[in-house]
């Protein structure tokens, strides 16, 4: 905590305001007046007068910033602004100095302490919105962090509140949260239209294909979100079961598997069993051949 300045007395003052027309004007107590200032300092006069009539008529009036603190002092002929019904009949003008507005120095949070601690709270409840919302989708889809965003602020409260005293500052606050993300099946989808069909004669495609995300997805100021995707694709030696039966029966065991990759370039040894396990010699009738290709 700090020493910061907070308002204590209000200003004070005459007003002088001047007739425009011809008629007597009533200028009731409350009547606010004002600075030229952006934003303005404002006043309003404490007692009732009757203004005479007749153009350049005058009276003073004492009046007194609505605000405390030392914003409400005023140079010399700086009130210039009539609010309300009686601007068209009437000017004003200060002749002296309004004066009187001061401030003191208390114990209390200060505008930057309120700005850390916001922005403590926010990178909390972001962290949090995050957790929540990945929970809520499956594991498989794509969670766009970067489209996280707040889309309203549903309680901010401080207290101590700007310019009162405390020694320790709280924050209440409620967000909400959207983001963007997608879904597994839309990912496979873009993945099966990103790889190609297969050129070489004698392969087919063998289940779905793999895809692995290459980088962080990021999202540009107009909504595209953009990543790399490594998409690949599992074929198989398409092979003819007549064929393989037809190379194979009567052969001896021990010159299949030779046979077999030297025909069909196979990745891995083929794998021979025979009932009875010491028999050398395929069976001559296909019928008695089972035979699984992976």
């Amino acid at each position: 905590m700090n020493e910061i300045l907070v308002p204590h007395t209000r200003s004070r003052g005459i007003a002088r305001f001047t007739n425009l027309s011809q008629e007597d004007v009533n200028i009731p107590s409350g009547t606010v007046v004002s600075t030229s200032s952006t934003p303005p300092i404002r006043f309003s006069t404490l007692n009732p007068v009757l203004l005479s009539a007749g153009e350049d008529e005058f009276v003073e009036v004492p009046i007194q910033a609505i605000r405390a603190g030392s914003e409400g002092n005023a140079p010399v002929d700086t009130i210039v602004v009539v609010e309300g019904q009686l601007n068209p009949v009437i000017s004003v003008t200060n002749p002296k100095l309004i004066s009187g507005g001061t401030d003191r120095r208390i114990l209390g949070p200060s505008d930057l302490d309120r700005e850390q601690l916001r922005n403590v709270a926010v990178g909390i409840l972001k962290r949090e919105a995050e957790r929540n919302l990945r929970s809520q989708i499956s594991s498989n889809d794509l969670f766009l962090a970067d489209t996280l965003e707040i889309t309203a602020i549903l309680e901010e409260r401080f207290a101590p509140a700007a310019g009162q005293a405390g020694d320790r500052l709280e924050l209440r606050m409620q967000v909400q949260y959207s983001v963007q993300y997608i879904f597994h099946d839309d990912l496979m989808q873009l993945a099966q239209f990103s790889i190609a069909p297969p050129t070489d004669k004698g392969f087919i495609p063998s289940g779905r294909p793999q895809f692995q995300l290459k980088n962080k997805p990021v999202t540009d100021s107009s909504g595209v979100t953009k990543f790399e995707l490594h998409v690949s694709r599992t074929l198989l030696k398409d092979i003819d079961e007549l064929r393989v039966y037809s190379l194979v029966r009567g052969v001896e065991k021990d010159r299949v598997v030779a046979l077999l990759d030297g025909k069909f370039s196979l990745r891995d040894d083929s794998q021979i069993q025979l009932v009875p396990d010491w028999w050398p010699w395929m069976p001559i009738v296909p019928f008695n051949i089972a035979l699984e290709i992976k």
